[in-house]
């Protein structure tokens, strides 16, 4: 399953791609990362039916852009948003995002919205 990361903080992109990469160990699902650092490159990337998921970390409106262009290039594809409150929460339920986490994050968490995007 092909899953893509935007994330402008290294820290954050090198903590959910480990999270993620453990969750595919644990769970024997093979996952291909594709991560991205801003979000030039990730509409770059991004094109129908490439990705089973896309885990969106970029706050404020800016993410909740992405998710939303993201669901309106692809009908199928599993989107989590992270974002730093719950603003924009409502608004992306609404064009169905998988999941919506509120910083700080955990592995746990990130466990639970990968569930989401692979089943």
């Amino acid at each position: 399953m092909r899953v893509a990361i935007l994330a402008p903080s290294m820290e954050e992109r090198r903590n959910l791609r480990d999270w993620i990469t453990d969750y595919s160990q644990r769970r024997a699902i093979p996952v291909e990362l594709v991560c991205a650092s801003g979000q030039e490159a990730f509409r770059r990337g991004f094109r129908p039916n490439a990705f089973r998921g896309v885990v969106i970390a970029v706050g404020g409106v800016a993410g909740f852009l992405e998710a939303r262009r993201a669901r309106e290039l692809d009908r199928e594809c599993r989107i989590v948003v992270i974002d730093d409150t719950e603003r924009y929460a409502i608004q992306c339920y609404r064009f169905h995002v998988a999941d919506f986490l509120i910083r700080p994050i955990s592995a746990a968490r990130i466990f639970k919205s990968m569930d989401r995007i692979a089943y």
